[in-house]
C-alpha cells in the first residue's frame, strides 16, 4: 500500500502541461528473466504489478499510457526502447525492484544526463 501511495504522490508532481504527453511504462524483466528473487517473490512480478497500478493512476489523471508489456513475457531491451520511440512516447520509465545483499533503504531515480530541464525537475521531485 505504501508503494501505491508513493506512485499517487508522484503523479501529482507532474505538471499539468504534461497532460498531453504519452508515457511509456516498461515493467523490467519478464518471461524467463525473473530479475531478483527473495522471500518467494520475483522482481518481474513486482515490476509488472507496480507498472499496472502506475498505468491506472496515470490514465486516471488524464495521461496517455503505453506499456512495453502487460503480461509475463520477455522483451529484449532494444525492442523496449524501439517500441516507445515508434509509438511517439514523450517519457519512458522502467520499473525495477532491485535487490541488495546489505543494508539499504530508499529509492534510485535516474535521468539521462542530457535530458531537458522538465525531465531533471521530475527526477528531483521523485527523489525528494
Amino acid at each position: 500500500m505504501r508503494a501505491l501511495f508513493c506512485l499517487a504522490f508522484v503523479v501529482t508532481l507532474i505538471p499539468h502541461t504534461a497532460m498531453a504527453q504519452k508515457i511509456c511504462i516498461d515493467p523490467g524483466h519478464g518471461g524467463g528473466d525473473s530479475g531478483a528473487a527473495a522471500c518467494g517473490l520475483l522482481e518481474k512480478d513486482i515490476n509488472l504489478d507496480t507498472s499496472l497500478r502506475l498505468r491506472s493512476l496515470l490514465q486516471g489523471a488524464g495521461y496517455t499510457v503505453i506499456m512495453t508489456r502487460d503480461t509475463d513475457v520477455f522483451i529484449e531491451l532494444i525492442d523496449r526502447s524501439a517500441y516507445a520511440n515508434a509509438q511517439g512516447a514523450d517519457r519512458f520509465t522502467s520499473i525495477h525492484a532491485n535487490a541488495f545483499d546489505g543494508t539499504v533503504s530508499g529509492i534510485e531515480t535516474f535521468a539521462h544526463t542530457s535530458a531537458g530541464s522538465t525531465s531533471l525537475d521530475l527526477r528531483d521531485k521523485i527523489q525528494e
